[in-house]
């Protein structure tokens, strides 16, 4: 990150991070706590696109590279 506008996509690289690690201990198979906090974590990361999705609606920014990065 060279200058602070580039924070979103700092934040976009975190999101797909902490969802890939998700994904990985829900398919470990094994019940206990690891699948439950890999589920949890795969829920935040939709819950923090569809926070990006609403904020750049809000700002009139629908077709921006900011939604392709948060795919």
């Amino acid at each position: 990150m060279d200058h602070p506008a580039d924070l979103w996509r700092a934040e976009a690289a975190l999101a797909a991070r902490v969802e890939n690690d998700g994904f990985r201990l829900i398919r470990a198979g094994l019940p206990g706590p690891n699948t439950v906090l890999g589920a949890m974590a795969v829920l935040a990361t939709d819950a923090w696109r569809v926070r990006a999705a609403l904020a750049a609606a809000a700002a009139h920014a629908g077709t921006s590279e900011v939604l392709d990065a948060v795919a």
